[in-house]
Protein backbone atom coordinates (compact mmCIF):
# COMPACT_ATOMS: atom_id res chain seq x y z
CA UNK A 1 0.00 0.00 0.00
CA UNK A 2 3.15 2.00 0.59
CA UNK A 3 5.48 3.33 2.46
CA UNK A 4 3.52 5.46 5.21
CA UNK A 5 1.41 2.61 5.55
CA UNK A 6 4.30 0.27 6.53
CA UNK A 7 6.38 2.85 8.67
CA UNK A 8 2.94 3.43 10.77
CA UNK A 9 1.39 -0.37 11.38
CA UNK A 10 -2.36 0.88 11.45
CA UNK A 11 -4.77 -0.77 9.82
CA UNK A 12 -2.26 -1.58 6.94
CA UNK A 13 -4.62 -4.95 6.03
CA UNK A 14 -8.32 -2.70 5.91
CA UNK A 15 -6.24 -0.10 3.79
CA UNK A 16 -5.18 -2.43 1.28
CA UNK A 17 -8.27 -4.48 1.09
CA UNK A 18 -10.51 -0.84 0.33
CA UNK A 19 -7.25 0.21 -2.09
CA UNK A 20 -8.01 -3.36 -4.17
CA UNK A 21 -11.45 -2.50 -3.83
CA UNK A 22 -11.13 0.69 -5.30
CA UNK A 23 -8.49 -0.02 -7.66
CA UNK A 24 -10.76 -2.79 -9.14
CA UNK A 25 -13.86 -1.11 -9.64
CA UNK A 26 -12.21 1.16 -11.30
CA UNK A 27 -10.32 -0.52 -14.11
CA UNK A 28 -13.98 -2.76 -14.53
CA UNK A 29 -15.43 0.21 -15.34
CA UNK A 30 -12.52 2.20 -17.64
CA UNK A 31 -12.51 -1.09 -19.36
CA UNK A 32 -16.63 -0.84 -19.56
CA UNK A 33 -16.63 2.35 -20.53
CA UNK A 34 -13.70 2.31 -23.05
CA UNK A 35 -15.02 -0.58 -24.74
CA UNK A 36 -18.77 0.99 -25.35
CA UNK A 37 -17.44 4.08 -26.36
CA UNK A 38 -14.89 2.38 -29.04
CA UNK A 39 -18.27 0.46 -30.31
CA UNK A 40 -19.67 3.80 -30.86
CA UNK A 41 -17.24 6.17 -31.40
CA UNK A 42 -14.13 4.02 -33.28
CA UNK A 43 -11.91 6.75 -35.29
CA UNK A 44 -12.85 9.79 -32.48
CA UNK A 45 -12.38 7.85 -29.65
CA UNK A 46 -8.76 6.69 -31.43
CA UNK A 47 -8.23 10.13 -32.43
CA UNK A 48 -9.05 11.42 -28.68
CA UNK A 49 -6.73 9.06 -27.04
CA UNK A 50 -4.08 10.22 -28.93
CA UNK A 51 -4.35 13.25 -28.42
CA UNK A 52 -4.77 12.70 -24.59
CA UNK A 53 -0.99 10.78 -24.56
CA UNK A 54 0.33 14.07 -26.48
CA UNK A 55 -1.01 16.24 -23.77
CA UNK A 56 0.09 14.13 -21.28
CA UNK A 57 3.53 13.62 -22.63
CA UNK A 58 4.35 17.35 -23.39
CA UNK A 59 3.20 18.31 -19.76
CA UNK A 60 5.40 15.80 -18.65
CA UNK A 61 8.25 17.18 -20.89
CA UNK A 62 7.97 20.41 -19.83
CA UNK A 63 7.95 19.91 -16.64
CA UNK A 64 11.11 17.98 -16.23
Amino acid sequence: VGIAFGLNNEYIYLSSIIFSVISFIFTYLGLTLGKKLKLKYKKLSTYIGIILLLIVAFKYLLNV
